[in-house]
């Protein structure tokens, strides 16, 4: 089916069904399916306004994306890094996506807050209302939402402390 058959924001859409259908992969205790289903959904999230898709993880998928669906590929990396970590899969993949988790958080937190707002006073916008506004508007899984922003922060964290790399 073509994008526009899902109407406005047709990625979180599709990224959606693709998060439900690997929570239920990973209900099942098929979490190597789950994996894959993730692992499609965020490369198909940040490829889509690419015209070549790519399997490295960049930055650069970042800029053409809303600040929504940026978001929607932090949980999703956040949620491979953990997943990796389940499966015990290679370190390099666990720590690849936890440190483009953060990577990413703090790129989309640095952008929006240098974009302007006319009813700021000082000319600034105030992220926290962006990045709660945006997170209502979406259907996000319990292991996105607000309350659980710090989460990639804190999977890195503990990810280095299990390497003995504290520093």
């Amino acid at each position: 089916m073509p994008l526009r058959a899902f109407g406005d924001e047709p990625r979180l859409k599709i990224s959606g069904i693709a998060i439900c259908l690997a929570s239920i992969l990973e209900a099942a205790q098929n979490k190597e399916g789950a994996y894959r289903v993730y692992e499609d959904a965020f490369l198909q999230l940040i490829n889509a306004p690419s015209k070549r898709p790519s399997l490295s993880l960049t930055m650069e998928s970042l800029e053409v994306l809303t600040v929504a669906e940026g978001i929607r590929a932090v949980s999703i990396a956040c949620k491979l890094g953990e997943l990796a970590h389940e499966l015990k899969k290679p370190v390099a993949d666990e720590e690849k996506w936890l440190v483009w988790s953060v990577d990413a958080l703090l790129k989309i937190i640095i952008k929006e807050g240098l974009r302007t707002d006319s009813n700021n006073k000082n000319g600034t916008r105030d992220v926290t209302k962006s990045v709660q506004s945006t997170l209502d508007e979406l259907s996000l899984p319990s292991w996105a939402m607000l309350h659980n922003f710090a989460a990639p922060f804190e999977a890195l964290g503990s990810f280095y402390a299990r390497q003995g790399k504290i520093e």
